[in-house]
């Protein structure tokens, strides 16, 4: 058994389209993968459809949340999820309009800072519905403004930088409770990354 459980796909801020990411799954030789986008399960359906029978692909997604007062962004994971779950879909939904607006919010603090960036110029790289601030890097890269992705994080949009905005995020024991309700298997995303690791046990007894 070979796995990988924590996969994006261009439904969200990944490389791959789901049909591509299969493809270099079986390719590699693994034998389950979890598709995970960010706030989107539309690249689930595609990767099942396109997966070799020897391949499983589970239904899953990523949620960003956080603590009231808190800077320490959590990201869940849900697996085996129902991806067409009515209360799934709206609270998806809500986060990818929350994308938007602080896409947009981004690029008026750009343009303060005398950075001229069209929302239309971000589109070019957000390939679906899901916009994120990847996407802005990727707009800026290409405009000439940075060298890297990396740097337009550190100079402009990265936490403390100066058009940082702060993105509206689930508490992280409703997104729990939603996964839950879609019979979906919660679990702790890159925990090597938070801060504020004593919400660990908050988290487990939800």
């Amino acid at each position: 058994m070979s796995a990988d459980l924590h996969l994006h796909t261009t439904e969200s801020d990944g490389t791959w389209t789901p049909e591509e990411l299969v493809q270099e799954a079986a390719r590699r030789k693994l034998t389950i993968i979890a598709i995970t986008d960010h706030d989107t399960t539309a690249g689930i359906a595609a990767a099942q459809r396109q997966a070799p029978q020897e391949l499983e692909v589970i239904a899953g997604i990523e949620l960003s949340t956080s603590f009231p007062a808190s800077q320490d962004e959590i990201h869940i994971l849900g697996y085996w999820i129902d991806p067409q779950a009515p209360n799934l879909q709206q609270n998806l939904k809500n986060l990818r309009k929350s994308r938007i607006e602080r896409a947009q919010l981004i690029l008026n603090k750009l343009g303060k800072l005398g950075i001229e960036l069209q929302y239309e110029e971000v589109l070019r790289f957000a390939t679906r519905e899901i916009v994120s601030r990847s996407h802005i890097a990727s707009a800026l890269q290409a405009k000439g403004v940075v060298a890297t992705k990396q740097e337009a994080f550190v100079k402009y949009i990265g936490l403390g930088a100066p058009a940082y905005v702060e993105r509206h995020k689930l508490h992280p024991e409703l997104a729990i409770e939603i996964i839950l309700s879609v019979g979906g298997v919660p679990v702790l995303a890159h925990p090597g990354l938070m801060k504020e690791i004593n919400t660990i046990p908050t988290l487990a007894a939800a």
